[in-house]
């Protein structure tokens, strides 16, 4: 055989296997959440090992060994950069699978947010259901530009703007666009976190501020030591309702945030081990075609490729700090008021109770509950990915 004829051949088979490899998943889950059978799911696991060696082998022939899309770097490095990429892929497909398509766990966090909100809104008379919804949109349809940019770029890069190429470059990046809607999905929910807990900041800064009774100035007649303890008997009823009620909502956020852990764990972890190898072989490139002086066109490519994913990175890094420190701000509110606010015995204990609640439970982002997901860590990413790159230059 001709080996033009074979090249194309595998191009085609590696674009039938992205494209529907993944059609058994569906049946499997079906089966495995009707019946725990360990036979389902044995062939579920072994179809998954399967296709991610599959889609590897083809993958890093396809990207690799013809030279379609890397240049250079180790070769350990791009064969780990071929697992990480297709196992992002299945873990992506399959959570949109399970959780959108068969609504596993996706009902349950939205059921929490509206619990929450019917128990915050006559305080604070703020929902945000419709703007989240448009906000879902917007953000689906850039992601869906930004990815139909990314392979016209590629296509332009490489001269080629036939049917057949542009199919070939739109299904090899099909796995930026479906991590792409889970990012997403996955920022959509913190950002209702976040509303949340602003909502809760708000009425314990209100609380804070308002929480001295008015009391009549004339302190000589039976009528006023009435009024005054009935004054601060109710007073204290509706300070401890006002506690208990931050308290609940604390725990039914803190719940949700757990949900979301599990629910998005595996995804998550496997695009910043996806982006991090992305950025090392992109640098590899970029120097190798310095040092060439050529294919200028295709580094753009590759750097617009690296900034696609990275922003996505960095966008649920920055939501997940946001959270963070609404967290923090809360706590602070609550010691603030312990602290200066000259509270009753009773207030006083049960908002120590609160203060302590939040700090064993705080509400941070720990994807399979390897990493936390804030701006220190962005950093500190961005810094070992500079080092490896710099040590790995020097020794070659």
């Amino acid at each position: 055989m001709d080996k033009e004829k074979f090249n194309n051949s595998v191009k085609y088979l590696f674009i039938l296997s992205q494209i529907f490899g993944l059609t058994p998943i569906s049946p499997f889950i079906k089966k495995y959440k009707q019946h725990e059978n360990l036979k389902v799911k044995c062939l579920y696991f072994a179809w998954s090992v399967f296709w991610i060696l599959l889609m590897t082998v083809l993958g890093f022939y396809v990207t690799h060994v013809l030279r379609d899309m890397f240049i250079e770097g180790p070769l350990k490095l791009r064969m780990i950069m071929c697992i990480s990429y297709n196992a992002m892929f299945l873990s992506s497909v399959v959570f949109l699978i399970n959780n959108i398509a068969k609504r596993k766990n996706f009902p349950k966090i939205m059921n929490t947010f509206w619990k929450v909100d019917n128990t915050l809104m006559p305080r604070c008379g703020v929902q945000v259901y419709d703007k989240d919804k448009l906000c879902s949109i917007k953000y689906i349809t850039v992601v869906c530009l930004l990815y139909i940019a990314l392979n016209v770029s590629v296509c332009v890069a490489f001269g080629s703007t036939a049917i057949y190429s542009i199919t070939f470059n739109f299904t090899a990046n099909l796995p930026f666009l479906i991590s792409g809607i889970v990012s997403i999905h996955f920022n959509t929910l913190v950002k209702k976190l976040n509303e949340r807990l602003r909502m809760i900041n708000n009425i314990i800064e209100n609380y804070r501020k308002h929480h001295k009774s008015k009391f009549p100035k004339s302190k000589t007649s039976r009528r006023y030591i009435k009024i005054v303890e009935d004054i601060s008997a109710v007073s204290v009823i509706r300070q401890l309702e006002q506690i208990q009620l931050i308290q609940s909502v604390y725990i039914d956020l803190y719940k949700t945030k757990e949900l979301i852990n599990t629910t998005y764990g595996i995804p998550i972890v496997l695009q910043i081990i996806t982006c991090y190898l992305l950025s090392v072989s992109t640098v590899f490139d970029g120097i190798a075609i310095a040092s060439k002086g050529t294919d200028v066109l295709k580094a753009i490519a590759d750097v617009f490729e690296l900034t696609y994913v990275f922003v996505l990175l960095a966008w649920i890094l920055l939501n997940c700090h946001q959270t963070s420190d609404e967290t923090g701000k809360i706590t602070s509110n609550v010691q603030k008021l312990i602290v200066r606010c000259n509270l009753p015995q009773y207030i006083q204990h049960e908002s120590n109770i609160c203060l302590s609640m939040m700090r064993d439970m705080p509400l941070e982002f720990t994807p399979c509950g390897l990493v936390t997901l804030n701006l220190p860590f962005l950093c500190s990413t961005v810094g070992v990915i500079f080092t490896y790159v710099v040590v790995m230059a020097q020794m070659n």
